[in-house]
């Protein structure tokens, strides 16, 4: 998943088997802060999970897609966000933050981190096997735990 962030930045998340990698180029910097499985469940319970709190009839086209509208309630902290899914695929496997109570795919949502607001929204869609290439680390990466990549980018965590 490509994330641009502005300002020079962009981000990728790469998932390989149990093992995923937040990839950063910072104006050519480029860092990959990697993440076992077991990291990324603690990393999602200290998040908490996103609660269904209300289902809408409010529809909108996202990639191509009809899709509904949630309402979400994070159990950790009472914040709330809208989730825009589609019945038309399938949700499977582990999403980065648990969604409880979709019966379909989250195309778009945001969510509150520390308060900034961080969005995701699907432009596209292939319903198509990827080629292994894209589940490999790309060269040139530096690759760091997160208390690494925290340090380097000046926090504490």
């Amino acid at each position: 998943m490509k994330m641009p962030m502005g300002m020079g930045i962009e981000s990728e998340v790469l998932v390989v088997k149990k093992e995923s990698y937040l990839l950063m180029d910072i104006m050519g910097n480029k860092m990959a802060m990697k993440s076992s499985s077991d990291e990324s469940t603690r990393r999602k319970s200290d998040l908490g999970s996103l609660k269904l709190k209300s289902l809408t009839e409010e529809e909108r086209i996202i990639a191509g897609f009809t899709c509904k509208r949630a309402n979400k309630v994070n159990s950790k902290d009472g914040t709330e966000t809208t989730v825009w899914y589609t019945e038309q695929l399938a949700a499977g496997g582990s999403w980065y933050f648990q969604m409880e109570g979709l019966k379909g795919f989250p195309l778009e949502f945001s969510i509150d981190l520390n308060g900034m607001e961080v969005r995701m929204k699907a432009r596209e869609v292939k319903l198509e096997s990827p080629p292994e290439l894209l589940f490999q680390l790309p060269s040139g990466y530096k690759v760091m735990t997160q208390q690494e990549m925290m340090q380097r980018m000046g926090g504490s965590r």
